[in-house]
Parts: C-alpha cells; sequence; structure tokens
C-alpha cells in the first residue's frame, strides 16, 4: 500500500469484511504518527491496479486537535504527533521535530509568562514527500537555531540538514486558528543528492545529520559515520559551494571503520590559554572523538580540516567493577561543553563528565595517572589516536580518565567492605540508558542537567561536583524520554510515540 498516514503499527482486520468492493471498513490500523486509520480495502486481486485505488482510508483519528496549515495555506490541516525525536525553544515558541511528520511549532510564552494550554502556530507539510513547491523536513530529528531566529534549521535521519524561515513564527503573522505552512525549499543542504555528490565527492555516505553547532557562516554537523561535514550557510544550499570540509568520512581510511565512529552530536570549545577551537563529538558506539578546528576556521580551507587534526577517539573505561580496562557498553549520544568540562550521554548505562585539559590533550604527551602495572613508560607516544586501549588494538592503556559519572540503575546503592550490596540502589530495576539532555547553569555555579533516559523518564541532575553528581528527580513518560528543553521554569520533553509532554 504504501504508508497510510505514517509508518504503520498495529492491524486488526474486521469479523465482516468486503475486499472486492468500496463502501465499509475492512482492518483498522496504528500508524506511527499518523493516529488511527480505518481502511476501506477495494480491490486486492486485480493486477495492474493503482496502489491508490487498492484501499481508501474514510476515517482517520489523529492524536491531536490542533489544526495546521495545509499546502495552499488554508487551516484545513489535521495535526498528528507520535515520533517526536527533538524539541528545542526559541523565543516564545517551542519546535517539534516529528520523524516522518516533520516539524510543529507551538507557543508555549507570552514574554516571561509560560503558556500551559499549548496550541499550534505553524507547520511543515505533514508528509515525507514534496508537494509541488513546497518541500517538507522529513525524517526530523532536531531543530537547531544561528542567532538568527528567522531561520529554523531541521536536522534528517537520512536527507541531511534543512533551513526552513519562520519568519511568520517571529513576527506573529503565524496564529492559532490561522497558522503558517513552513517550506524548506532553497534551503536543502546534503552532499549526497538525488543527482549524486555535492562539493566534496568523498563524503559517499548517506546525509544522516542528527545535530550541528554553528560557528560564523558554518554549520558543523554530526553526520553519523561521515564523522563531521562542514556546510556553508551563506552558499546557495544543494550546489558544491555548501560543502566546504569533512572529517572522519570511512572512505578516507581505507579501513571501512570510520575514524571519528558515528557522530550523534557535536559541541564546540574554545581554550582561554591557547584560543583554540575544539569539536567534542559524540561518537557513537565509538564513543568519544576530539578535533582540532582551529586553523579551519581560520581559512575555510578543506585541506585544514584533515585526518592529521583527529586528536583522538575513544571509548570510555567501564565503569563496573567486575571489568577492569573494559570499554563502555552501547552508544554515546549527546554531549555538552559546560566552562572546562565535556558532558556525554551514553544509551546503555548514563552519563560520564571528562576535563577538557584532558581531552584536548595530545595522546602523544600523554601519561596515564592510572594504568595496568606491567605497562611501561611513555608508550602513549606511540599509540594510534583511534586505538587508546588495549582491549581495541591499541599499545596499551592511553585513554583520559573520566572527571565523575552516574549510572542511573546504580546510583544509591551501598555496599560493606566486602563489596556486597548491602542496600540495593531504588533505581535497579529500570531499563533505560540516557540519551539527549538539557543542562542549566545558575549565578554561583550550580549546575542541573535534565536527562531524557529512555523508558525511565526524566531524570533532573544537580552535577554542580563534577565528581559526584546527585539524582533530585525522576518523572515517568509515556513513550519514553529521548529529548528535553527547558523554558520559563517548564521541562519539554520529546517521548517517541508519545509525543510531547511538559513538566513544572
Amino acid at each position: 500500500t504504501g504508508e497510510i498516514n505514517g509508518h504503520g503499527g498495529a492491524l486488526f482486520l474486521m469479523a465482516s469484511m468486503n475486499t472486492a468492493a468500496a463502501g465499509q471498513v475492512d482492518a483498522v490500523q496504528s500508524s506511527g504518527a499518523g493516529g488511527v486509520s480505518f481502511v476501506d480495502f477495494i480491490d486486492l486481486t486485480t493486477q495492474n491496479v493503482r496502489v491508490a485505488d487498492r484501499f481508501a482510508v474514510p476515517v482517520n483519528l489523529v492524536s491531536t486537535d490542533e489544526i495546521g496549515a495545509a499546502i495552499d495555506g488554508s487551516a484545513t490541516q489535521p495535526i498528528a504527533i507520535g515520533h517526536a525525536e527533538g524539541v528545542t525553544v526559541s523565543g516564545n515558541f517551542l519546535y517539534l521535530a516529528d520523524g516522518p511528520h516533520g516539524v510543529s511549532v507551538w507557543r508555549i510564552a507570552d514574554g516571561r509568562t509560560a503558556i500551559d494550554d499549548l496550541h499550534l502556530v505553524a507547520n511543515t507539510l505533514q508528509s515525507e514527500y514534496p508537494t509541488g513547491a513546497v518541500m517538507p523536513t522529513p525524517h526530523a530529528f532536531k531543530v537547531a537555531f544561528t542567532s538568527d531566529p528567522t531561520k529554523a534549521y531541521v536536522m534528517s535521519q537520512s536527507l541531511g540538514m534543512r533551513r526552513i524561515d519562520v519568519s511568520a513564527v517571529t513576527s506573529g503573522s503565524a496564529q492559532v486558528g490561522a497558522p503558517a505552512i513552513l517550506d524548506a525549499a532553497g534551503g536543502i543542504y546534503e552532499h549526497n543528492t538525488e543527482a549524486g555528490n555535492v562539493g566534496l565527492t568523498k563524503v559517499t555516505g548517506q546525509d544522516h545529520a542528527y545535530g550541528v553547532t554553528f560557528a560564523g557562516k558554518y554549520a558543523i554537523v554530526a553526520d553519523g559515520d561521515n564523522g563531521l561535514t562542514v556546510y556553508d550557510t551563506t552558499a546557495v544550499a544543494g550546489t558544491d559551494a555548501s560543502v566546504v570540509a569533512n572529517i572522519g568520512d570511512s572512505d578516507t581510511t581505507g579501513t571501512g571503520k570510520p575514524p571519528l565512529g558515528r557522530a550523534a552530536s557535536v559541541k564546540l570549545w574554545t581554550d582561554s590559554t591557547t584560543n583554540k577551537t575544539y569539536a567534542v563529538v559524540a561518537a557513537g558506539a565509538y564513543g568519544i572523538s576530539v578535533v582540532d578546528m582551529t586553523a579551519f576556521l581560520a581559512s575555510g580551507d578543506a585541506a585544514d580540516l584533515q585526518l592529521d587534526k583527529l586528536i583522538k577517539t575513544f571509548e570510555p573505561l567501564k565503569a563496573d567493577d567486575d571489568n577492569a580496562w573494559g570499554s563502555a557498553d552501547g552508544k554515546s549520544v549527546d554531549v555538552h561543553v559546560v566552562g572546562d568540562i565535556a558532558y556525554f550521554s551514553y544509551d546503555s548505562f548514563g552519563l560520564v563528565a571528562y576535563r577538557m585539559a584532558d581531552l584536548v590533550l595530545p595522546v602523544a604527551e600523554y601519561e596515564p595517572a592510572v594504568k595496568p602495572a606491567d605497562q611501561p613508560e611513555g608508550i602513549c607516544a606511540t599509540a594510534d589516536v583511534t586505538k587508546l586501549s588495549a582491549k581495541q588494538g591499541g599499545v596499551g592503556e592511553c585513554r583520559p580518565v573520566a572527571a565523575g559519572y552516574l549510572k542511573l540503575q546504580k546510583y544509591g546503592e551501598v555496599k560493606d567492605a566486602a563489596g556486597v550490596v548491602v542496600t540495593p540502589s531504588p533505581y535497579a530495576d529500570l531499563d533505560g540508558g540516557a540519551l539527549y539532555m538539557t543542562p542549566q547553569l545558575f549565578p554561583g555555579g550550580r549546575l542541573l542537567f535534565y536527562v531524557a533516559y529512555g523508558n525511565a523518564g526524566v531524570i533532573k541532575l544537580d552535577w554542580t561536583n563534577v565528581a559526584s553528581p546527585t539524582v533530585m528527580a525522576r518523572k515517568e513518560v509515556v513513550g519514553g524520554a529521548v529529548g528535553t528543553a527547558i523554558n520559563n521554569g517548564r521541562v519539554y520533553v520529546a517521548a517517541g510515540g508519545g509525543g510531547l509532554s511538559v513538566f513544572k
């Protein structure tokens, strides 16, 4: 059939069916992000019948009662959400990245006063496919902004980055009841187009844009197996000039292993003592990557962003007591740099923090404070920057030591002198790992994190003391928490199939 109002979910057949004629409901389907569809099978047997003539959907119950903008701008589009992946706040509005249904925009505040009765004011096409001259934002995963609030950048898990003009939202012309249709035409940044590769031909993998950080005119995109891809946002989108640099494309190594891992999130940090700027990358199953961006940001020349600028890629030392010198399970998902500390989330266990001074120190200059007893001094000077432990095929143990970590399932447990747990963790039975998160730094240095922790819900964490994070609260979320945003004393949670949840 193709898609019926979104990705197909649970299906049941009616007791009485007539699959050879129109006029009755034959099946009911739960469609991801599309609500519930009542399906009339019209002709399932005749060959060479168009898909559109094989079935009809006389009734579709969507997951909200909001009315969005149709392609012609009229307020006639039913709005369904249910693949909520990313949530971002800009000004008085919340931007929800909802997978196959693109982006929807919700009014959440009036100045500094929060509005708890959320309503939609704008949306992209509720479709994965272009319609006429209007371009959608399919597979929407995250929304980000530069210093210009009238332009939103949408990350797609398969189609690169798309820019949409949201001036109708910021100007106030988009209103509840008179929503605006948002268009990505003219703002499609990708290197692997239907017409072939654009710009740097060596970037041959699919455009898995998971996250972005900005430096002037450059958008530095966490591009999955391709590492980091840099776009010039002032160039004409989709042209050779728009793709300016890449580091980490697996084809450049000849090994098939991406040297920056599968980049899922990226942040920039500038060392105030040296004025050098580094990209800090959550690198999926490969752990953590650090790249010196200084020369490239000064020149804009792709030659200044080659593999010699990769400082290191490593998997964190496993925190479990029974696995000495092992590596953390799962995937690194998100990263934030606050002050001189980088905080990473892992989908398997939780959170880990490193001092930036340790991350940016060249491997050749590193001498681990803690290492296996039989490891000779100075061995890290010969280490491969992508193999910093013996279990990863390296010459020895050359990984930085974490400044702090939290494994929720172990938090709060108490052991006796023999290492036996005498008081179990109150979270021991929870299922979930840390995903995307939002930090909040207060005057005086108090640092809180709101962490989307999958099936465990949302965790409020005090991480003022980097060595000793403290769990303050936990809230369950229908659908499981995958991303968070903070505004006006509210925590907005993207909850996958659960849509959007709001907490005070």
